[in-house]
């Protein structure tokens, strides 16, 4: 076994039931570097892992029982505050899965949610950012499942049941996304955005709706340009997908874009290869 790391696991062949457990504590993602190389995979920093799984069920009918607990997943970046991770998860799929204390971390910013499986839909509420006391976007989703993610293609195509996502966030300061990724460092913390998304009807025919506001945007490299505003908007119904954007700055005429596309996930499902032209 491999330093903090201990795993069973027997199966069955004939009734393709299994049952199994992992303990870690403290492993590092380290010690299993080797094998990432093989598979060409090289993540940033490291990842520290301290929790248990044990679980059941039969894979030919599509049964799973079991409960995942992660006591605390920490990745560390060289460059950024790590990112904390913890929370627990039990379900006997397909009939129910409970979340409880589910959440992300690094430095005073969290992100939590509740999951639940009711009537083969899984249902996400209580998704919040916070930065300390203040809420930075809230949302919610409702997502129909089939009983076997080997009909996923038919569910997608078939399933009549709504499927509902809301997510808005407040007017917020680009900076706060600096400690998530090092690729916001680029951008003026003067900067603000607003991210505003909805989803519903099914999965065959969803009904898309986003609009995306940064205002006073601005490079840390190059402090002397003008702010620029830029407002992209999405909408999808009814066979046609439409992308707009205009972008403001002063002293600069106004830069505008429209882009109509088919929109039809059913047939999608259906051919993928149309995706690809």
């Amino acid at each position: 076994m491999l330093d903090g790391l201990n795993a069973s696991a027997t199966y069955q062949p004939k009734t393709t039931s299994y049952q199994a457990a992992v303990e870690l504590n403290q492993f590092d993602s380290g010690r299993i570097s080797r094998w990432l190389k093989i598979f060409k995979l090289k993540p940033e920093g490291s990842v520290g892992l301290t929790g248990k799984w044990n679980g059941s069920g039969k894979l030919q009918v599509g049964e799973h029982r079991g409960h995942l607990w992660i006591e605390q997943a920490t990745w560390s970046r060289s460059t950024l505050a790590p990112i904390l991770a913890s929370g627990e998860v039990r379900y006997d799929w397909p009939v129910s899965l409970e979340s409880k204390g589910v959440q992300l971390q690094t430095n005073r910013q969290s992100v939590t949610l509740d999951a639940n499986l009711v009537d083969h839909s899984l249902e996400l509420g209580k998704i919040r950012w916070s930065d300390g006391e203040q809420i930075i976007a809230e949302g919610k989703a409702s997502l129909p499942i089939p009983e076997s993610f080997s009909n996923w293609r038919e569910t997608l195509v078939k399933d009549s049941r709504p499927v509902s996502v809301r997510f808005r966030s407040q007017v917020l300061s680009l900076g706060l996304l600096r400690v998530w990724s090092p690729a916001f460092e680029k951008i003026d913390s003067r900067s603000t955005g607003q991210l505003d998304l909805s989803v519903s009807g099914t999965y065959a025919a969803p009904q898309v709706d986003a609009v995306l506001e940064l205002k006073g945007l601005r490079a840390t490299a190059q402090p002397k340009l003008p702010a620029a505003d830029l407002t992209m908007t999405l909408a999808g119904r009814d066979g046609r997908l439409e992308l707009s954007g205009r972008a403001t700055a002063p002293d600069f005429a106004p830069a505008v874009m429209s882009v109509v596309m088919p929109y039809h996930p059913s047939e999608w499902a259906r051919h993928p290869d149309q995706l690809r032209g």
